[in-house]
């Protein structure tokens, strides 16, 4: 499902025209990355059962902002589905912040479960990742990582996941608290991201920790499930979620934010390239994201005036192409100074152990590097928001 909505995206891209000096193209791929050339002003989807790694042009244009006179330095990111959670790149990219810093910055796809395989390959420099078990025990098999900067926090009033109740459940006045999850079906998109943890703290909240049963489903297949009465409850993060409410099948009834405030759910991090070999490559890069975070902060967070333009970027990274349906969406918090929640991590990290998810000897400390953000921010100034 994911790659049909992605499909009609990059297809919306491509009617809009697509720069030739674009700071920031999109690989399209469903395994590891191969060496394959990237399409200059063009873009081709290729459908049917299991198609082999084909590249894509799907950027934006970028700002008219004159390339350095050196070759650009290469950067490339690996990620996984385009959500609101890439926001800053996406910004950055239209905006020409990575061109400015001189930088080529290639995002493929990834599936999940290739990510930290093609960071510790050095298939790519970066990458986008879910807090979960997987980020840890990467380190502990001595890929050599840190994360470098925040993605998506979820604060009260600033939130992009939501705990969501099937409609008729509400309306019947069968689901009221937390006390109400005993006996219900959850879903939840993926047993190596923070949703686990998030139940966790609710069942505790609660005190029906042993009393609920959970699926995991990719997040369109929540929407279909709430359709046909499969599930009751899902943990379920924009867009998603507010498509299983347009369609009248769930109500938003808590951002995760209530039960876990400040919950660190998405970072950046760096591969041995940009830690080890090139750091000062690496500053740029986070220099540029945390340009884009920040127009981001002001246009979406603080309701500014660039707004639209904004919500105009994102109906062209995301699958969500209607402008009209961020309006009912929730946005998450992105520190416009970088700070990476380590409070968050260390409580999910702990949970991770008591789960038997992460095994090995490892602590946040060894898997956070804040000097690539000191560096953007003394660069940037320090943002007052």
């Amino acid at each position: 499902m994911f790659h049909q909505s992605l499909s009609l995206s990059a297809n919306h891209v491509c009617s809009a025209g697509v720069s030739r000096r674009s700071a920031l193209r999109w690989l399209l791929q469903s395994a590891v990355i191969t060496a394959v050339p990237v399409l200059s002003g063009a873009c081709r989807l290729d459908s049917g059962t299991n198609p082999a790694p084909r590249p894509s042009t799907a950027a934006p244009q970028v700002s008219d902002t004159a390339a350095p006179s050196t070759p650009l330095a290469t950067v490339r990111v690996g990620s996984g589905a385009r959500t609101l959670a890439g926001v800053g790149m996406y910004v950055a990219a239209e905006r020409g912040y990575f061109v400015e810093q001189g930088l080529d910055v290639t995002l493929s796809e990834l599936a999940a479960s290739d990510v930290f395989p093609a960071l510790g390959s050095g298939q790519v420099d970066a990458i986008s990742s879910a807090v979960g078990p997987a980020l840890f025990n990467a380190a502990t098999r001595g890929i050599r990582l840190k994360i470098v900067a925040p993605m998506t926090r979820h604060d009260p009033g600033a939130s992009s996941s939501f705990f969501l109740v099937r409609r008729d459940l509400v309306e019947s006045g069968h689901f009221r608290g937390y006390a109400d999850l005993a006996g219900k079906r959850i879903a939840l998109g993926n047993a190596d991201t923070v949703g686990p943890y998030i139940l966790s703290r609710a069942l505790n909240k609660a005190g029906v920790q042993a009393a609920v049963e959970t699926v995991l489903l990719d997040f369109p297949e929540i929407t279909a499930a709430f359709a046909n009465g499969a599930i009751d409850v899902a943990i379920q993060p924009e867009p998603t979620a507010s498509a299983s409410v347009g369609r009248g099948l769930a109500v938003k009834w808590r951002e995760v934010s209530d039960v876990v405030p400040g919950v660190q759910n998405t970072v950046v991090v760096f591969g041995s390239r940009l830690v080890n070999g090139q750091q000062e490559v690496g500053l740029r890069w986070v220099t540029a994201y945390l340009k884009g975070v920040r127009d981001y902060y002001a246009g979406i967070l603080k309701h500014g005036t660039g707004r639209p333009d904004i919500v105009s970027i994102l109906t062209r990274w995301t699958p969500v192409a209607d402008p009209t349906l961020y309006d009912t969406m929730g946005f998450p918090f992105i520190d416009p100074n970088g700070e990476v929640s380590q409070e968050s991590l260390t409580d999910e990290l702990r949970y991770f152990r008591d789960k038997g998810q992460v095994t090995g000897p490892i602590e946040v400390e060894q898997v956070v590097e804040s000097g690539f953000v000191a560096g953007a921010v003394q660069k940037l100034g320090r943002y007052q928001s």
